[in-house]
């Protein structure tokens, strides 16, 4: 059984689903047809199916920030401080603020992880996501711009608006297909 396939079983054996609601009202109101679908069953399975397709791709980005965030984090922890002139920073002496930043990257992949392991479920994951990663963008842009240049700042401040769009646009995506856009 396919993933596809695998999801509309699933839905179909949860008693508080849309699907499974809608099954057993199919049933009460069976016409006696054989067993065949009707077409509106058909389209009916097709929405449940590209719903979780749509809910898989929005876990899948936020995994994948997730992973973005841990690997910064643990760059900014393990990175010795003689190559940060390689991204751009001067020289440092102490190790103290990269290692926060890193914890803090550590933080923000759990909850990225968290948000992508969840989804609609804990909505309140996912806007925290999509703040985050703005309110980044514009810490970064504002520093470029007002303390100092630095090519890896601009790099970052790119790579979170990036992610802080997509996030919200799949999110956004499956709100609207589940109908709760508006609210």
């Amino acid at each position: 059984m396919d993933e596809w396939a695998l999801g509309i079983e699933l839905a179909r054996n949860r008693p508080d689903t849309d699907l499974a609601l809608s099954e057993r009202s199919h049933a009460r109101h069976s016409d006696g047809f054989s067993g065949k679908k009707r077409r509106s069953e058909i389209v009916w399975d097709l929405k449940v199916a590209i719903q979780l397709d749509r809910q898989k791709r929005l876990g899948l980005i936020l995994y994948l920030v997730s992973l973005h965030s841990l690997v910064v984090g643990l760059g900014l922890i393990l990175l010795p401080l003689s190559l940060m002139p390689y991204f751009g920073y001067q020289v440092m002496a102490e190790k103290f603020f990269p290692v926060q930043g890193g914890v803090f990257h550590i933080v923000m992949s759990i909850a990225y992880a968290m948000a992508g392991y969840w989804k609609l479920r804990q909505e309140g994951l996912i806007v925290l996501s999509i703040i985050a990663k703005f309110m980044a963008t514009v810490f970064l842009i504002v520093y470029g711009v007002f303390v100092q240049p630095i090519w890896m700042v601009w790099v970052s401040a790119l790579g979170d608006v990036v992610m802080g769009g997509v996030i919200f646009w799949a999110w956004r995506d499956c709100r609207r297909q589940s109908g709760q856009a508006g609210s």
